[in-house]
């Protein structure tokens, strides 16, 4: 009797540990790596599973897929241990002999025990492992969110900047960093924020009744943002590429601004951010249509809206200044400091403006003509969609 219970027993485990070791695998393949060593720990719980090569094959990367380089190499160093076929044993103490000799351990502590604070992990050294780099960018990541200090982490070889502080970490050896109070929390941010060329394109929209002929245009925008505190400020030069319909044609003329924008980062998850901001703007608009008495040596000409009933059309450019708000949708591989974020920009602005009093028109037979106008305001409202790429310099 007793010896039944025994296989019935066996046989029990033998299912769990064949579901557990699925269970896990399906988790790693899906890139849920919490869940999968939760089923990886359960599995290697059963006597099938403490003498499986590759169970313990798979825990090695799911461990290094978590951050966590001991556990990593020690799983390598069992894959090692159980594995029959050679070629096997090799590449896991191949992998695991890597890792000893690439890695260090570096605790992070604060100035009191138990404090917690957003960390940024800033590498100093070149890095050319695609492997590594990707290895640092999901740390930062973690890092990145409110962490309980002190913290232990297994970090490639090399020099960084933690919160603004220097650590040198090296191949098998633990080193130390202690933050001070002024690096902890937004102030500890703050200090590791860096100024960014920011490049973006894509297309303006603008609106007005006066200005119905409008058409959506393709705009550059070259800037800098500069960290001030807990916001961030930029100013910004456009180019805008501005089309128009010209009696039954599309015409070109370019445009231009000065933008001035202020901000607030808002950490979304993990490395994407948003950035609502308002912003101000002074250019200056082509394409607007006016209507003319064709008469006379010098021409009186009306908003094309106002005076329909004119014929001769003249196209003025205004001087507009207007303000709006913003939205930058923004990700960045390793937090503030990284070399490069991408994102959208998404905008709406209202400006006022004014066209010149006089001017002068090139007429279809190339001569010109003065004309002078009478209604000179101006009101637009544009939307903008950008692609941007922002850059530290």
């Amino acid at each position: 009797m007793s010896a039944l219970v025994l296989a019935l027993v066996l046989v029990a485990r033998g299912g769990e540990y064949e579901v557990h070791k699925s269970q896990a695998e399906l988790y790693a393949k899906r890139g849920f790596y919490a869940d999968a060593r939760s089923e990886l720990a359960l599995a290697m719980d059963t006597p099938e599973g403490r003498t499986d090569p590759e169970l313990a094959w798979t825990a090695a990367q799911v461990a290094w897929e978590l951050q966590d380089v001991e556990a990593a190499i020690d799983m390598a160093e069992t894959t090692a241990r159980l594995a029959s076929d050679d070629d096997v044993r090799e590449s896991a103490m191949a992998w695991a002999d890597n890792l000893r000799e690439t890695f260090g351990f570096l605790t992070i502590a604060g100035p009191y025990a138990g404090m917690t604070t957003r960390i940024q992990l800033d590498p100093r050294s070149t890095i050319f492992d695609p492997e590594l780099k990707r290895y640092i960018n999901k740390l930062g990541v973690t890092l990145r969110i409110s962490t309980d200090l002190p913290i232990r982490i297994g970090l490639p070889v090399g020099d960084y900047l933690i919160n603004g502080e220097a650590a040198t970490v090296a191949a098998g050896e633990e080193s130390t960093v202690a933050l001070p109070l002024h690096a902890m929390g937004s102030r500890g941010m703050a200090a590791v924020q860096v100024a960014r060329m920011e490049i973006a394109a894509g297309v303006a929209a603008p609106f007005s009744d006066r200005a119905d002929n409008t058409l959506p245009s393709p705009e550059v925008e070259i800037g800098l943002s500069e960290p001030l505190g807990p916001l961030t400020a930029g100013i910004a030069v456009a180019l805008l590429a501005q089309a128009y319909r010209e009696e039954g044609s599309v015409a070109r003329a370019m445009g231009g601004s000065i933008a001035a924008r202020l901000g607030r980062d808002l950490v979304l998850h993990g490395p994407v951010s948003l950035r609502p901001g308002v912003v101000a703007r002074a250019g200056w608009m082509p394409g607007i249509p006016y209507l003319c008495d064709g008469s006379g040596e010098a021409w009186a000409c009306s908003p094309a809206s106002e005076a329909p009933e004119l014929s001769s059309t003249v196209y003025a450019t205004a001087r507009m200044v207007g303000v709006g708000g913003e939205l930058l949708f923004e990700y960045r591989e390793a937090g503030r400091t990284t070399s490069l974020g991408t994102g959208v920009r998404l905008g709406v602005e209202h400006a006022w403006g004014t066209v010149p009093s006089q001017a002068e028109a090139v007429l279809a037979d190339e001569s010109t003509i003065a004309w002078t106008a009478i209604d000179r305001t101006v009101e637009i409202t544009a939307f903008r969609m950008l692609g941007q790429v922002a850059i530290v310099f």
